[in-house]
């Protein structure tokens, strides 16, 4: 985002459409950044030209502050898990989809008998929701999962 005159060349770390169609600016700092308050300052110029030209609805910063640590390190998870496996991951919902109650990610992992591939495959059945953990917690070998999709 410029200003009318290249006063500030701003990147915006995320541009988020809601559903409703309202988008948001986000910026991302570390906390040390913002001790000086010239940041800020700045920011505050930059959204002003953010709500001028209609460039966004508004403008957000974030913080580390402001990410749940659990959030971050599942996120971190799902950011790895990339490959396609389509074997593993059809035996995995194959046998997930049987799950009645709650098991170990790693008791599910010794069942599918695929080593890491399984659990590759049992992680991204948690990441598309198909698998999920009964509470919010880091996601390890021994959070507890219940099948969450469809039984067809």
């Amino acid at each position: 985002m410029t200003g009318h005159r290249d006063e500030f060349t701003h990147v915006f770390d995320m541009i988020v459409t809601m559903s409703s169609g309202a988008r948001t600016a986000y910026t991302v700092k570390p906390q040390v950044r913002l001790a000086s308050g010239r940041f800020v300052d700045e920011m505050q110029t930059i959204a002003w030209w953010v709500l001028k030209r209609g460039f966004a609805h508004s403008v957000r910063l974030l913080t580390e502050a402001d990410i749940d640590p659990v959030s971050g390190h599942n996120a971190n998870i799902n950011a790895a898990l990339r490959d396609v496996d389509a074997e593993a991951d059809h035996a995995a919902r194959t046998m997930a989809r049987t799950l009645r109650g709650v098991a170990s990610i790693r008791e599910l992992t010794l069942r599918l008998g695929l080593e890491a591939r399984g659990y590759r495959a049992l992680l991204r059945l948690i990441r598309h929701g198909d698998l999920g953990p009964v509470c919010s917690q880091r996601i390890t070998p021994c959070t507890l999962v219940e099948w969450k999709g469809s039984t067809q």
